[in-house]
């Protein structure tokens, strides 16, 4: 029994400052690269990953390519986007693990774009007989977001 008391002790202070930890990483760490902006402000980060490989065991070119991101991807866009060549691999349905060259569209744009995000996988699975195109989008702090983040320090002064 003497020695539960101690071992429950040191379990209670774990678990206490666990919980403070936990709050803290919510925060945004303000580096040396930022001007103080602390706050999120409306900016959205998208990555989407298109695999090249076509099921006949052609690629797609790079005209084709191309030709899809000035008619699907800047008309919707037309502020900015980055594009990467990158080789990916993911398990198809029926189990096979496909590998092959990717490109990775990368946009930083504001809330409410999702539905224009959404359209540009369907286009490019139909053009292009395409399984999946993988989205990933997370709340970001960006340059798009300086009133955002002017407000906000206004606000904590």
């Amino acid at each position: 029994m003497k020695t539960i008391k101690p071992i429950a002790s040191v379990l209670i202070c774990i678990f206490l400052c666990s919980c403070v930890n936990i709050n803290s990483m919510n925060k945004i760490i303000p580096s040396e690269f930022d001007e103080g902006c602390t706050c999120f402000g409306d900016s959205i980060r998208s990555e989407l990953y298109f695999g090249l490989q076509k099921p006949d065991g052609t690629s797609v070119t790079d005209a084709e390519w191309q030709d899809f991101l000035d008619k699907s991807v800047t008309t919707r866009f037309p502020d900015g986007l980055t594009v990467f060549d990158s080789y990916g691999q993911y398990k198809d349905s029926k189990g096979k693990i496909i590998k092959e060259k990717t490109k990775v569209l990368v946009i930083v744009h504001k809330s409410g774009k999702n539905g224009d995000l959404d359209k540009i996988i369907e286009e490019y699975k139909k053009a292009f007989s395409q399984e999946m195109v993988l989205k990933v989008s997370a709340r970001v702090s960006s340059s798009l977001d300086a009133d955002d983040c002017e407000k906000c320090e206004s606000d904590n002064d």
